[in-house]
């Protein structure tokens, strides 16, 4: 909660809202928003909608933050655009491919794909 907010109470709250399990769960089958309570991804209801829980929950639990550049937005919107459709991918070319266009758009060329 920010040291500056005017309603730190009611953020409490809505923090303590958004963490609650029942909430956790009805997101991420509702909204699509991965579950932060490990033990969620043992619940049927969320393995029905999320067959692949055990992924998500490896990654969430691997997560790293974002890489520290001004142009992260273009550089995920190279990847994204170049690795999909994923069953399209060839890997050799596309890393090649990837590696060139992020080398670009770190030398303010070809910024958007």
């Amino acid at each position: 909660i920010s040291t500056y907010s005017k309603h730190p109470e009611e953020a409490y709250e809505a923090a303590m809202c958004l963490r609650n399990e029942k909430h956790q769960l009805d997101m991420a089958i509702k909204s699509g928003n991965a579950p932060v309570l490990e033990k969620l991804y043992q619940e049927p209801e969320l393995r029905k909608v999320y067959p692949m829980g055990d992924v998500m929950l490896a990654e969430l639990k691997n997560a790293v933050p974002r890489p520290v550049t001004p142009i992260y937005q273009n550089i995920s919107t190279i990847t994204s655009t170049n690795l999909s459709p994923p069953q399209s991918m060839n890997p050799q070319r596309d890393e090649r491919e990837l590696r060139r266009l992020i080398q670009q758009a770190i030398d303010g060329k070809g910024i958007l794909p």
